[in-house]
């Protein structure tokens, strides 16, 4: 059916595209993106695209990231206020029933709730600045991708190496001739 001939050269010319597409990732994090069409200037357009597909990409990626880690934050946040919350009324509570007493026992469980006021009040503080932090990394535009070249349509064929070709089947035609 016209529709079954459609989709096969669909996927014909994804794998001629495929084929014709050589991604290098270097040691230092260089990826090089080569594209081999008879066509320089369609060549120069998809590696373009690709460079922009990915930039775009992780830009969205990072971005996305950037705001899971901050309703993260800003969740713990909540719970180390109301936890905050919670111990200073502990103490206020404590410091109610208990306003003149001076037994050891109670002095020591007195300590015990103003330490975790303290404990809580760094935790919330801590949660505070990592909220302000995340805030900025979300609005921030920083890409970790850089695109170091444009694209341009070359000006002499990269393959087939035709001299190489010529010299190599004239030695080995030589040879063959011995």
């Amino acid at each position: 059916s016209p529709i079954d001939t459609l989709e096969a050269q669909i996927f014909d010319a994804i794998e001629k595209l495929n084929d014709a597409i050589l991604i290098e990732e270097k040691v230092s994090g260089l990826i090089e993106v080569t594209i081999l069409m008879e066509e320089p200037k369609i060549a120069s357009e998809i590696a373009n695209y690709i460079a922009e597909f990915v930039k775009n990409f992780v830009a969205r990626e990072q971005k996305k990231e950037a705001t899971r880690n901050k309703n993260f934050i800003y969740e713990q946040l909540i719970k180390s206020k109301e936890d905050l919350e919670k111990s200073e009324e502990s103490l206020t509570l404590f410091r109610e029933q208990n306003p003149f007493s001076r037994t050891p026992s109670l002095e020591e469980y007195r300590g015990r709730l103003e330490r975790n006021i303290e404990s809580n009040q760094q935790v919330y503080i801590t949660l505070r600045q990592q909220y302000e932090i995340a805030k900025i990394d979300e609005a921030r535009e920083s890409l970790l991708v850089t695109i170091l070249d444009k694209a341009e349509p070359a000006i002499y064929k990269s393959k087939p190496k035709r001299t190489l070709l010529t010299i190599a089947g004239f030695i080995t035609g030589l040879f063959l001739s011995f």
